[in-house]
């Protein structure tokens, strides 16, 4: 009875399947990223959500205007912004594009032989020409490669070539030849033959350059020499006739500048590239092995902060730690944008002078960036702090000043790259870096109304199953929650309690009880503070002794971990403590279950009773402990065995050290798991409570990815054959005791990824596979969501009062949140695209029995909305059924006749 039950939908011809996407969410995400270019004398900035769908602008005095849409087959990474003149370098790792982004077109990158993999030199390009290498994916075999993206022609080059420099007629490059020494060649860019070819030294890292296409630079014993492309003649440019323990050279300012790292300082030399003329300066030995960059006569020195130096005077510069990891950002040479505490500034390095830049992002990365400039205002992409996304500013250099960007009107549709969906009861929360929303029907209302402060590096806080945010205004950390959906502020906790720096707060965690908050001041004055929210005062708890500050509030008492103990705070203000012999945990180890206090560590489980630990679960050489409270039951994954208790008893799965598994109750009797060996994957079932194991057929316990759900009376187990990056499921039929696996149905899934999350919903079904996504009838089919891509990271799926919420890419208006009905709930009972006659029955509602009108039938299976099967008849007294057993609710029958036909149809029984 597999393919029958009362929903079914006819899947004979194509049908489009209709998403609803909730709108209101557009217009308060942000960009992937944004990309700046110039090509062919025109400006554009264009827009990701994320790396498979893209927005062109083009920049028409100081105004954006759209151009197209363009959405990838497939998530392809943006090789970071690198292009040539005209293109848009893309790779999936099976596969390779560029993008003209002046014409909307695509240019396919072939492979050659086995090779399928390939790797952009974008250092390496110049007009539409650049360098790639094409491997195996384990590099046993490569090819270097001259691509012309414009006219599409690719042609080999020698694979053992380094550094190569693109010119307008010529490529510069060089090879091994000796153990002492290199091969310099220039080669026709035509011909690709050997036009000059010299002998070098043995090249060391930050010791030689091209210099555009007039020179090789290069370190030889204590010479500093250059080989000239045009006079195929080696210059000497300086005698270095001073000591050194490494040195290293570079190009800045049309000056050649030498680092001489000694024993106590460094010397740098600047050397006139036309001239030759040369001085020196020495510096301090404090900053270690440095790049020396050379910038209107100013030594800059990028190490753990940045540091300026004046050449001519001596006079040193030295920026805070927020300029770490590169949190600045050069304009023409001169201006340095930086920040310092919550002030964003522009250094003129010519005068020293510095500007505040009103309105520019809170932190600094220029480790993905682009800038260009457009009418004396300078555009730039900025990472936010997460590296999640980027937001676009401009700053006017002749007035100093800098703002949010407002030449695309809409760039912030989509949603933040990373956000996903949760869920807290009967709640669907979307949360991404800064906003909230709850998600209630066809609309997504914004909680927050100020960006998130990052508590514990998570943007929420699920406490009890009750959710809680922060939003950091005025030196405040204001505290919501959601109450029958309504926002709640509950406290306003001042930032300064005290003199600073001391009393400045830094919320790294908090625990809410009904008249008080309890925070931990990390890192600061290691004080944990209780915040009476009646009174508004803060009092001292204790000092904090361990940086694994975990908290929860039960049954009137605040427990929390400090200095491998937990400390219980009673609701007198007594305070007992229970210690422990580890603090050391990646999760909050205190949990609720059945209105029970557990806590565990790496000994294993542990619930409070009345303030004294009580062991329930004792784990043998546990490596690390998770806690998953699992239908009724606490699963505890220890490797490599696992544990159920279900609050009376314990059961043990043991398993071997090279096996991986994955567990699934059903219907409250059996676990599902796998062990993944060398070579192989074997599946079996395990009955946890009698510790016996259900040996699969082969050709299910070879299945990756296993799943098991109901269907019509029936168990379907869903697994994954292969180990390729494209999958082929395969579904097998089975009955409650899994007596027999029979194969009723194979299908590929066109995806980049195994199954990540299957939801179900009363026989119905939504499979969200990497970037594809199915919707499941009660036939078990798999129909893709038309003009829809999911994202391998965001497999979350929640199923709430009908309809499937997920996440997914819009081919033009990027990360969406959507919603889905399953075909039933689209799709009446009477439809007659339905392949089962639809049956007259009589009377309905009824209380004793019910009538079919029509065929002679001779069997019916009764089904409850679950789909599970209640009662099997055979009818012999003509077309009656007795329902005097069932209780009070909607029903569904399947009917035989005597001729093997089907009919369905539904009743209600009342009393």
């Amino acid at each position: 009875m597999k393919f029958y039950f009362f929903l079914l939908l006819s899947l004979l011809t194509t049908a489009l399947i209709g998403q609803e996407q909730i709108t209101n969410v557009v217009g308060d995400g942000s960009s992937t990223r944004y990309i700046l270019k110039e090509a062919d004398g025109q400006k554009y900035i264009m827009a990701t959500f994320p790396s498979d769908s893209i927005k062109v602008y083009k920049l028409v005095n100081g105004q954006s205007i759209f151009q197209y849409s363009r959405k990838f087959d497939g998530i392809y990474a943006l090789n970071r912004y690198s292009t040539t003149d005209r293109f848009l370098l893309l790779s999936n790792g099976n596969g390779s594009i560029a993008y003209n982004f002046t014409n909307n077109s695509i240019l396919e990158i072939p492979y050659e032989g086995s090779l399928e993999h390939t790797s952009w030199y974008y250092l390496y390009a110049l007009g539409d020409e650049i360098i790639l290498r094409q491997s195996t994916k384990d590099f046993a075999e490569s090819k270097h490669l001259l691509c012309n993206l414009a006219i599409g022609q690719q042609r080999l080059l020698d694979s053992d070539l380094y550094d190569l420099k693109l010119g307008e007629e010529k490529i510069y490059t060089y090879k091994f030849a000796s153990d002492t020494s290199y091969q310099l060649y220039v080669l026709d860019k035509q011909s690709l033959a050997i036009i000059d070819s010299t002998i070098l030294p043995n090249l060391y890292a930050n010791q030689s350059f091209f210099d555009q296409e007039k020179a090789f630079v290069y370190i030889k014993n204590k010479e500093l020499k250059r080989y000239n492309f045009e006079s195929k003649t080696h210059e000497l440019l300086k005698i270095i006739d001073q000591p050194f323990k490494n040195i290293s050279i570079s190009y800045a300012n049309e000056e050649y500048v030498v680092d001489l790292d000694q024993q106590g300082n460094h010397i740098v030399i600047r050397i006139d590239a036309k001239t030759l003329e040369s001085s020196q300066f020495i510096i301090e030995n404090e900053y270690g092995d440095i790049s020396p960059n050379i910038l209107y006569g100013k030594y800059l020195i990028f190490d753990f902060d940045l540091v300026v130096i004046d050449t001519m005077t001596g006079q040193k510069v030295k920026f805070p730690a927020s300029t770490r990891n590169e949190g600045f950002v050069i304009l023409e040479n001169r201006y340095i944008v930086y920040q310092l505490d919550k002030q964003q500034l522009l250094l003129d390095l010519a005068t020293m002078q510095n500007h505040i830049l009103a309105e520019m992002p809170v932190r600094i990365s220029a480790r993905k960036l682009e800038i260009m400039s457009d009418n004396d205002i300078y555009l730039i992409n900025f990472d936010n702090f997460s590296g999640n996304y980027q937001k676009l500013f401009e700053i006017n250099l002749n007035t100093k000043k800098g703002a949010f960007s407002n030449k695309i009107n809409g760039t912030n549709e989509g949603l933040i790259k990373g956000s996903k969906l949760i869920k807290i009861k009967n709640d669907i929360i979307l949360v991404n870096s800064e906003n909230l929303y709850l998600v209630n029907g066809s609309n997504a209302v914004k909680l927050n109304t100020n960006p998130l402060y990052r508590v514990r590096n998570t943007e929420i806080k699920i406490q009890n199953d009750v959710l809680y945010w922060s939003e950091y205004i005025n030196d405040k950390y204001h505290i919501y929650t959601l109450k029958n959906g309504a926002i709640v502020k509950i406290a306003s906790i001042p930032n300064l309690i005290g003199l600073p720096p001391y009393g400045l707060i830094v919320l790294y965690d908090y625990v809410v009880s009904p008249d008080a908050i309890y925070f931990a001041n990390l890192g600061f004055d290691d004080v944990q503070y209780r915040f009476d929210l009646q009174t508004e005062v803060f009092t001292s708890v204790s000092n904090v002794e361990s940086s694994e500050y975990f908290g929860i509030y039960h049954n009137e008492k605040y427990y929390y971990l400090d200095d491998k103990k937990i400390s219980i705070l009673r609701a007198d203000g007594s305070k007992v403590s229970i210690n422990v012999n580890t603090n050391f945990s990646f999760i909050n180890p205190f949990f609720t279950f059945k209105n029970r206090l557990f806590y565990g560590n790496n000994d294993g489980l542990y619930e409070i009773v009345n303030d004294v630990l009580e062991q329930r679960v004792a784990v043998d050489d546990g490596i690390l402990v998770n806690y998953f409270i699992q239908d009724d039951y606490i699963h505890i994954n220890e490797y490599p065995d696992d544990y159920f208790y279900d609050g009376t008893s314990t059961y043990r799965i043991v398993s071997s050290i090279n096996q991986y598994r994955g567990a699934q109750i059903l219907d409250d009797y059996f676990v599902m798991y796998e062990g993944t060996g060398t070579n192989t994957t074997k599946a079996s079932f395990l009955n946890y409570k009698t510790n016996t194991t259900i040996n699969l057929p082969n050709e299910v316990a070879k299945l990756r990815d296993l799943k098991v759900f109901r269907n019509v009376g029936k168990y379907v187990v869903m697994g994954s054959d292969g180990f390729s990056l494209f999958h082929n499921v395969v579904l097998f039929e089975t009955d409650e005791n899994f007596s027999y696996f029979t194969k009723i149905k194979e299908f590929d899934v066109t995806s980049n990824g195994v199954i990540s999350s299957f939801t179900e919903y009363v026989n119905e079904g939504f499979l969200y596979t990497g970037n594809v996504m199915y919707l499941m009838d009660t036939l078990l089919n798999f129909i893709s969501i038309d003009g829809l891509a999911g994202e391998n990271q965001s497999s979350a799926v929640f199923e709430q009062d009908g309809y499937f919420y997920f996440i997914a890419l819009h081919p033009t208006n990027g990360r969406q949140l959507f919603r889905i009905q399953p075909f039933s709930r689209r799709t009446s009972v009477y439809d007659e695209s339905n392949i089962l006659t639809k049956v007259i029955i009589y009377p309905n509602p009824s209380k004793q029995e019910i009538y079919f009108y029509g065929d002679e039938y001779s069997a019916a299976e009764i089904y409850n909305l679950d789909g599970h099967l209640i009662n099997q008849s055979t009818l012999n007294d003509g077309n009656k059924l007795n329902i005097n057993g069932l209780k009070n609710g909607i029903y569904v029958v399947i009917l035989t006749s005597t001729a093997g036909q089907k009919s369905i149809g539904k009743f209600i029984k009342v009393d």
